[in-house]
C-alpha cells in the first residue's frame, strides 16, 4: 500500500544515507533499487498481518 502511495505522490524517489545522496530512481522501478540502504529501506515496508523479516545493511551488501 505504501508503495501504491509513493507512486501516486511522487515521480522519482531520491534516497539518502548520512547526508550524501545514494540513489535516484524513477518511482515506478523502486524494485530495481542497487543500493543496498535502498534495499534496506524497501525491505522495512510491510503489510499488517504479514510476517516480516526487514533486511539488515550488512545482508542488503551481501545481495550487491
Amino acid at each position: 500500500m505504501i508503495l501504491r502511495f509513493i507512486r501516486t505522490m511522487c515521480h522519482k524517489v531520491v534516497v539518502m544515507y548520512k547526508g550524501a545522496i545514494v540513489e535516484e530512481l524513477d518511482a515506478f522501478h523502486l524494485a530495481d533499487a542497487k543500493h543496498p540502504y535502498t534495499k534496506v529501506l524497501l525491505s522495512s515496508i510491510f503489510e499488517i498481518g504479514q510476517d516480516h523479516k526487514p533486511l539488515t545493511l550488512e545482508e542488503a551488501a551481501l545481495e550487491a
